[in-house]
This record gives structure tokens, sequence and C-alpha cells, in this order.
């Protein structure tokens, strides 16, 4: 395999970074070259609502620089991705600034959700932190500080267990004592308050039965505290008593003297202290003994997806599986697991698979309806008669790792509409694909709950296959399917609708 290389760019809350990386012969990646500027774009959005222009002129001059850059490496259009976070996600005028982007740079630039950024960014935690499946085995979290908001995801025994966001990053903290005014004497004080109030009711719904033995620190402005504070230019790990020695020092000194004492980035020296308090109040909420540095960035997840999604990158920790396990943590908040979830999951698989001609949808769409069918009782424990709309809104206003704002949204509708009718396109918000996508999600679901209905598993283990215009429901059993082929005979047409088939149950007697 030729050396493949990628270029990312990432218009961060703090800077902007442009990272060049190679994955060689052996499937290794390795960062060739990492450029910063320091340009606050959430200096503006935290504490005015909107991005500036002059600050969006000096991010467009950047950004051509870092076209030339790449045009150096000979790096092709596909191989380039820039991606946007809470900066530009959270700004009144962000339509308005990726537009100008378009215009003056020729750069399309992907918005990520929160959930897709945190997501991406543990990509490459594998990669660069040695022994971290030994770590997640064990009762642990990411801890990922960022600049504007703090994600943390609880781990053990190798899967995730559940994952929080915390709208407290350093820089909106910075933003708010800048509004305050804060005098010198109340700058720690003030500080201590904020993230105590966060962390306090962050522990009290998410971790009564949880006590991580260890946080693994990941985040970009996580990576230049650690490389500058803690003195770590990698990974590594450091015990929590040690960390809290740090956190004395460096607490006690304020932003000019920690500049000075550290070599900071300029304007970075403010951000010290809310980085450092985050760290030290989970540490010792957590009673976590240890505290490992990952030393990786966005960029690095970033680009650890592109190669992993291109066959060049292999990692021994499920990624799908801390998504799917995201979504069963959601439902085990209002539902309990239970043996008809299990052949809900079997049954819209099967289904989907059988149906792969007609639908033509990818394996992502597979893994969205596979989340669609473990969320879709949620709403029972809101509305008993009314389950859709209170799953919908549940699913909407959750946030689960890995997938974007509108894969949510897919997923949440699929749902409501699993026991809601379905408007005829044209009276719906929806786009065209996404509205295909409902409806055919919506139809298996409904299918399958059908099959279902007596809740005693019947047609666990069925055979599902498509001939002559039907979808042929085979199944091997002596048990009495009278309830599910009376409901079947009367409610096929939403069904055939949305996929031009038939279904039609075959009964095979085990005697």
């Amino acid at each position: 395999m030729a050396l493949q290389l990628f270029a990312v760019i990432d218009i961060g809350s703090f800077d902007l970074e442009l990272a060049i990386y190679e994955i060689n012969s052996k499937g290794r990646m390795n960062r060739l070259e990492s450029i910063v500027y320091n340009i606050a774009l959430g200096n503006d959005t935290y504490e005015h609502g909107s991005i500036g222009y002059e600050l969006l002129d000096s991010l467009c001059e950047h950004l051509l620089k870092f076209k030339d850059i790449i045009k150096g490496y000979g790096i092709e259009d596909r191989d380039i991705k820039v991606f946007a976070t809470s900066a530009m996600r959270e700004a009144k005028n962000r339509i308005v600034v990726e537009d100008q982007i378009k215009v003056r740079c020729g750069l399309s630039v992907d918005i990520m959700s929160n959930s897709q950024q945190r997501f991406l960014s543990y990509k490459a935690i594998p990669l660069y932190l040695e022994g971290y499946s030994d770590i997640i085995s064990r009762e642990s979290a990411i801890v990922d500080v960022g600049f504007g908001s703090v994600q943390v995801s609880l781990y053990g025994g190798g899967h995730l267990k559940s994952t929080q966001n915390i709208r407290l990053g350093a820089l909106r903290i910075q933003a708010m004592l800048d509004r305050m005014a804060v005098h010198n004497q109340d700058y720690r004080l003030i500080t201590e308050e904020l993230v105590d109030r966060e962390v306090e009711d962050f522990s009290a719904y998410f971790l009564a039965e949880k006590k991580p033995e260890s946080i693994i620190a990941v985040g970009d402005c996580t990576r230049v505290f650690a490389a500058k504070i803690l003195g770590f230019k990698g990974s590594g790990a450091i015990p929590a008593e040690d960390y809290f020695g740090i956190y004395e020092t460096v607490s006690s000194m304020r932003p000019p003297e920690l500049a000075s004492a550290f070599d900071l980035p300029v304007g970075f020296s403010h951000l010290i202290l809310p980085i450092a308090m985050i760290y030290y109040r989970i540490l010792a909420t957590t009673g976590a003994k240890m505290l490992y540095i990952t030393g990786t960035s966005l960029c690095d997840g970033i680009a650890a997806d592109l190669g992993e999604s291109r066959k060049l990158i292999k990692t021994d920790h499920d990624f799908k599986e801390d998504i799917i396990s995201s979504a069963r943590e959601l439902n085990r908040r209002f539902r309990p697991e239970s043996r008809h979830l299990q052949m809900i999951e079997e049954i819209t698989a099967s289904i989907f698979d059988a149906t792969k001609k007609v639908h033509g949808l990818s394996k992502r769409e597979k893994l969205l309806l596979q989340i669609s069918a473990i969320l879709h009782e949620v709403g029972h424990y809101v509305n008993i008669t009314a389950p859709g709309t209170a799953g919908y809104d549940i699913i909407i206003a959750t946030e689960i790792l890995g997938i974007s704002h509108l894969e949510r949204e897919i997923v949440a509708n699929a749902v409501r509409y699993t026991t809601e009718p379905l408007e005829e396109y044209g009276g719906s918000e929806f786009s065209k694909e996404m509205y295909m996508i409902v409806y055919r999600f919506s139809a298996i679901l409904r299918l399958a709950n059908l099959l279902d209905r007596s809740h005693k598993q019947k047609f666990m283990g069925s055979n599902i296959s498509v001939k002559d215009n039907k979808l042929i429901i085979s199944i091997d059993t002596d048990e009495n399917i009278s309830l599910e082929k009376g409901l079947l005979a009367g409610r096929t047409s939403y069904f055939k609708e949305a996929f031009g088939l038939e279904p039609e149950i075959v009964v095979k007697r085990k005697r």
C-alpha cells in the first residue's frame, strides 16, 4: 500500500489548526505537520452570540494560507476535511460564515454536532494511549474538556455505559467571568463555584453507582494544558495525588504569572484555571486514582476516522458498539431490557437485509434503524397513550454519542411515526431523502411490533425473504399465531406503500 496523505482543518473555539497526516504501509498514522493560529471565534460566539466580520476576515485569510500548504503536499480535494465545532455551531450567523468560507476559500465546512465531535475525538485514543483497552475494561471515564463544554463518558467492561455533556468549557467560563468583570481576589472563588455546581449536579445524576478508577483526559485545550502545565509532550499518566499538588500551585497564580512561568500561547493563560479546576473537581468527586493523558486532538480523531473508513487503519476497539451502547443506556433510563426488545432488533435487521434491493440504504442507515429499534418504546415511560410524541421529545433532547443531529432527527421521527400517522410528503418539513428513510424505518418498526404484539417472541429466529413482490416471513413453530395473522391481514398497506411488498406469514410446524 502506498503512503496515504490527509489534511484536516479544525475551526475551533480558540484556535484554527491544520494537521497533515500520512498512513504508511503498516497502517500506522503519523502527524507530519501541525500549524495552529490563535483565532478565538468562541470569544465572539459565547459573549455576543455571533462571529464578527473582523474575525471572519482573519479566519478566511488563514484558511487560504492553509490551502497553499496543502497544495504543496499534493493532497487531493477528497482527502481534505474541514470541521467546525461549538463556536460556529452556536453562532447565530453560522450560515453566513459557512457560506463565506465556501465562496472566499473554496472549502466546504462540516459543522459537527457535539456528539459527533466527541465521538471523533475518541477515535484517536487507541492509536496513542498505550493500554487503552485495559483501562476501559475497568470502571473509567473519558473527560473531554473543550473550550465550549465538557463531555464525560463512563466506561466499564470495555463498553461505553453513559455519556453526558456539561456546558461549561474553559472559554465559556472565561467569557462569563469577563461579563461579570471579576476582580482579582474573586477570580478563583467564582471559578470554583461555577465548576462545583455543574460537577455536583453531574455526580448526583450519573455517578451515584459508578466509581471510575481512572480518568482519561482528552480535548484540544487539554492537549496544550497537559504539555505546558503537566509536562507531557505525548501520552502518559499522572497519579491523582500528584495532580492535586500541581493544581494547588497553578490555582494560586494569576494569568500573567502563569503565562510567564509556563510560556503559554497568547490568551491561553486565562483558560488554565478553568481547565485545571474541572479535572481537579472530577478527580476529587469520583475518587479516581490516576489521570491518563492522551496528547490527541480532534484533528487526530478525524484523521483516524478517515483512515478507518477507507480500511487503512484498524483498532482493537469497536466504536460502532459505543454508539449502540449509548442508545441502550438511554433506553435503560426509561424502559428495562426485555426479550421483546431483542426480538424487535432481530426482526428489523432481518427485514432491512431482505429488502436491500428495494430500499438501497447503507450500513449507516442500518445502524440508525437498530438505534430506532432499541429506543422505540422509551416514550411509554412518559405517556403511554401518546408514546410516539413522548419518545420523539426524549430522543431529540438527549445526545447519542457518535451520531449527528440530523441522524438523531431521523431516529426520533422513526420512533414517533411507528405509532402515529405520517403526513404525506409536501406538508412535511423533511427533505425527500429524510422523509423516505423515516417512512421506511417506521414501516419496518410497525411490522416488527405487529409480529410481537403478544410479547411472546413467537417469531424469534424467523427467516425473512423477498419473492414475487411479497415479503415472506417463514417460521418453524408450534405456537398459535392466529393473533399475528389476524393483525397482518388488515395492517399491511403502510408497509406495502413504503416497499411495494406484501408481507405474508408462512408457518412450518415443528412436528
